[in-house]
């Protein structure tokens, strides 16, 4: 068996619609679409392909020539495969079905034989897109002629892709102790922005059990869609009703559906989990401590000094009375002054 490394090439769309025009990868058009050699003395075979038939197209062919002296019976693997890692890369399953196959001739027997590869709900005004085709080898071992793999076109226009961006998820703040009727999500679209973009927006129960909210019960079960007109980006924002506003905490669950175009990707989660506060909390669900300031005491201006009365006898003059606030409490203080002879 030949063993092979798959094709990786990146570069852009030339113009053009027809596979010998368009080919997003570029280069050479044989062997894709070339025949094989008028004759060989020797033994070989030759690795080429069919142009569609019709459009939209339903199947491609491999076709496999077996070559010079047809001594013996002869069988030789064919195969498609998707080409990872390029820009206009065609998907198995999605855009064609990656076959391999058996192809045999018998003793005596040369010329053509054909491996058929379905195609899958083409359309002909799309991107056209490229998967590969390789020759895997053959029993008895025979001389390759040419090259032993290539890329298959599926046809379609060579314009680019527009980049319709990315969207993002997030609920919208509630700030405690504000009154609410709804929970909000914000739905925002990043650049570039080519083309029309939509989303659909589908609300769910996460489970059952306290700290999870019930459709129905706690909030009003939701699926719309958002849109965006080309070129337009920024934030766009579905309201949910609450029914009940009072047992929060509670969780509850929404996820992004239908993507349009389908190139449209999601810059974080495409669901997020939902939060309808309660009384004590905000609207991500985190406890909310009050926080209090002591009451201030505003202490009146001491008295420092009395006038003077009394004698030189040497007896107590005056009494100066000290009001001091201490944490609230007022307290009495004496002070003795005596007057000498």
């Amino acid at each position: 068996m030949i063993a092979f490394a798959p094709l990786a090439s990146t570069q852009a769309a030339s113009a053009g619609t027809s596979p010998d025009e368009c080919r997003p990868s570029g280069g050479d058009l044989s062997p894709t679409h070339g025949g094989p050699p008028s004759s060989s003395s020797f033994p070989g075979v030759f690795l080429t392909s069919n142009p569609p038939a019709a459009s939209p197209v339903t199947e491609l062919g491999a076709v496999l020539y077996r070559l010079g002296p047809a001594d013996g019976a002869l069988s030789a693997v064919v195969e498609a495969f998707e080409i990872s890692g390029i820009e206009f890369g065609a998907e198995d399953g999605v855009h064609f079905e990656a076959t391999r196959e058996t192809l045999e001739w018998a003793d005596g027997e040369s010329g053509p034989k054909v491996m058929t590869i379905p195609i899958l709900d083409h359309d002909p005004d799309a991107q056209a897109l490229i998967f590969g085709v390789a020759f895997q080898g053959s029993l008895p071992d025979v001389d390759l002629i040419g090259d032993d793999q290539f890329e298959m076109l599926i046809p379609g226009t060579c314009e680019p892709i527009p980049d319709p961006g990315a969207v993002s998820l997030a609920q919208a703040t509630i700030e405690p102790g504000v009154a609410f009727s709804t929970v909000d999500v914000i739905v925002t679209r990043s650049g570039p922005g080519e083309g029309p973009a939509a989303v659909r927006l589908d609300t769910f129960d996460i489970r059952d059990g306290a700290g999870f909210a019930v459709a129905g019960t706690h909030y009003t079960q939701v699926s719309e869609s958002l849109e965006w007109d080309d070129g337009e980006l920024g934030a766009k924002t579905l309201s949910i009703p609450i029914l009940l506003q009072d047992a929060g905490p509670l969780e509850f669950g929404v996820a992004i559906n239908d993507l349009e175009p389908d190139t449209l990707e999601f810059a974080n989660d495409d669901q997020i989990d939902l939060v309808i506060p309660g009384s004590d909390t905000n609207a991500l669900g985190d406890s909310v401590v009050p926080t209090t300031t002591p009451p201030t005491t505003t202490l009146p201006d001491p008295v420092t000094e009395l006038p003077e009365t009394g004698s030189n006898n040497g007896q107590l003059g005056a009494i100066a009375l000290l009001l001091v606030g201490v944490g609230g409490v007022l307290v009495a203080s004496t002070r003795r002054r005596s007057t000498l002879s």
